[in-house]
């Protein structure tokens, strides 16, 4: 695997065509200059010896050593071996709501901007864990599978919004159920040991009770803690909508009132106690996420392998040595002809 240790220094290579545009303008003057003292054909006699081919071999030669010396800050690197290099951490599945309930702004700046800060937040804090997302409203779906590249991960939230889902919801009950067939999809058959294992679900909350005790019993089954975090407030806020950027109105019932969506934390509860896990309402604050990290951290680990490459052999000597090669022979080429 091939790569540069320091590519930002590769913008240098721009002064190449500026060097290569200076040194025309100045032959430019120099042959206008020149002009004023003599004709073509009596030229030559006053510039005996000079060549115009030896000095673009020099300039050539100083145009290869500033590329040569440009490449070697930028340390080209070359991947010798695929390290597997063992971690020892928990499986995090997130759970985060999208639907419009979300981006109420009862909670600043919204509903779903504050769950997304707290997510990565979150993320920061777990970097031996694998992690991945889904995300539901009327229905739930795995967008990134159990990871270790946490960067790809706080990318992909802050990306998350009402849009990714069509169906209006929050459909709690299929996020915790596709979240224990994703777990199970990462399992060997092997594998026993089912205690590593945390779901971290985020929403302002649902009434279908029935179908959640239901699936919270399979995640229960499965050795699954799940973490519940509520965002909201009881007084609730409303919905605002958008077009092309800007709050256009909020919405309104069938009989246009103005809806008002507030936390409901029942569900939330009920799921994070079937599992022997932990119901936080989010507002705004550390303790709510040293809450999370102190829960998560009683979760038995175990170890799995990460494979990266993580050894590089470099190379800048290459190019420099060329590069003092070009400095040798520029100092030699003579300027004139013997």
């Amino acid at each position: 695997m091939f790569r540069f240790e320091n590519p930002h220094y590769l913008y240098l290579l721009i002064l190449l065509p500026l060097s290569y545009w200076l040194y025309v303008r100045y032959w430019q003057w120099r042959n206008k200059t020149l002009a004023a003292f003599g004709n073509n054909s009596t030229l030559p006699q006053l510039l005996t010896g000079y060549s115009t081919k030896l000095q673009w071999q020099k300039f050539g030669l100083m145009q290869a050593a500033l590329a040569l010396v440009v490449l070697a800050l930028a340390n080209p690197q070359m991947g010798t071996q695929l390290s597997t290099v063992k971690q020892s951490g928990i499986d995090i599945m997130i759970a985060l709501d999208v639907s419009n309930s979300m981006l109420a702004q009862d909670v600043q700046p919204s509903r779903l901007d504050r769950a997304k800060q707290i997510l990565q937040r979150i993320v920061e804090t777990r970097p031996n864990d694998r992690i991945g997302i889904i995300v539901f409203a009327g229905h739930a779906y795995l967008q990134m599978p159990l990871t270790t590249d946490h960067s790809a991960v706080k990318l992909f939230l802050q990306t998350l919004n009402p849009e990714l889902v069509p169906t209006q919801g929050t459909a709690i009950a299929e996020a915790v159920d596709l979240a224990v067939r994703a777990f199970a999809s990462n399992e060997k058959s092997s594998d026993q040991n089912t205690g590593h294992r945390a779901l971290i679900v985020l929403s302002d909350g649902e009434d279908h009770e029935s179908e959640t005790k239901t699936a919270a019993q399979q995640a229960n089954d499965a050795g699954i803690v799940i973490l519940s975090l509520g965002i909201g407030t009881q007084q609730g806020g409303t919905i605002p909508i958008y077009a092309n950027g800007q709050k256009v109105d909020e919405k309104r019932d069938e009989n246009g009132q103005i809806v008002t969506t507030q936390l409901v934390e029942t569900s939330l509860k009920a799921i994070a106690n079937q599992t022997n896990g932990e119901y936080v309402h989010i507002q705004g604050n550390r303790n709510e996420l040293n809450e999370v990290s102190n829960r998560l951290n009683q979760i038995e680990k175990r170890e799995f392998a990460a494979r990266s490459f993580s050894d590089y052999n470099n190379y800048f000597q290459l190019p420099l040595a060329l590069a003092l090669l070009c400095l040798v022979a520029y100092t030699y080429l003579p300027d004139r002809k013997e």
